[in-house]
């Protein structure tokens, strides 16, 4: 393998990061819910006509101080998500180059079974490379929707 890295070591790097888009995930859920709760008391504050003026721009500022905090906390989350993208790109970068190296391999051997036919001298086929090759690819396509899952969730922090 090209990078040097064990399939079980590239899943075992996207089982973590997975757990942490779904505590990112749920972070955003309780962010939305927040969100909305901020705007149902803006729509009760903008409704209360008979109270005093100076009690309602106050609470119109704490309405939109905690409006703030939450869209804040959105960015940050959504920040801390990019060492998670960078985590899935590195691994991605990676088990492409393990498909692409079992290829050149799988071509390899092909060549000398091919060679050594020729000569008349029995040549088994290894299955330990299409083995390889089919782990890998699974784990790609794995890692493929891990990483739109992850752009979902950071599309959904910007609009926090």
């Amino acid at each position: 393998m090209a990078s040097g890295k064990s399939i079980e070591s590239r899943r075992s790097v996207l089982e973590k990061v997975t757990k942490n888009i779904e505590d990112k995930r749920s972070q955003l859920g309780a962010l939305e819910k927040n969100k909305e709760a901020a705007r149902e008391a803006r729509g009760v504050i903008d409704n209360l006509n008979d109270l005093d003026d100076d009690v309602k721009t106050e609470l119109e500022r704490e309405n939109d101080n905690a409006y703030n905090e939450i869209s804040q906390e959105g960015e940050k989350l959504s920040s801390e998500m990019n060492g998670d993208i960078g985590q899935l790109e590195q691994i991605r970068e990676e088990t492409s180059n393990a498909i692409e190296s079992a290829n050149k391999a799988k071509d390899a051997e092909r060549n000398l079974i091919d060679a050594c036919r020729k000569n008349n001298i029995i040549f088994p086929e290894t299955k330990n490379l299409d083995k390889n090759i089919s782990e890998n690819e699974s784990l790609l396509q794995e890692i493929i929707k891990k990483q739109q899952d992850a752009d979902k969730i950071i599309a959904k922090f910007g609009m926090i």
